[in-house]
């Protein structure tokens, strides 16, 4: 198990769920959500965003759990935006 992390979705593929989200530290990362329930732009989410694979985060601004599979992590922002927009 990875550090437990907090950060905001910075940036949503359109049409598809891959998400970037913008740590506190600086970093990026990139999720999918696993089922229905999507995050919002801006929203904080926390949990294990320095692991890959299938995690559970909570979010923080909608007060609720959500599976995801965790894609990249520690990237640059450029990176994130480069792996979100691949489907």
């Amino acid at each position: 198990m990875g550090r437990i992390l907090q950060g905001s979705i910075f940036h949503q593929h359109p049409g598809g769920k891959r998400c970037s989200v913008q740590l506190e530290n600086g970093d990026y990362c990139v999720i999918e959500p696993a089922g229905d329930l999507l995050p919002n732009f801006g929203d904080i989410i926390s949990g294990d965003l320095d692991t890959l694979g299938l995690v559970t985060l909570e979010n923080r601004t909608a007060s609720c759990q959500f599976e995801v599979l965790v894609h990249h992590i520690r990237c640059s922002r450029v990176e994130a935006l480069q792996y979100t927009t691949m489907i």
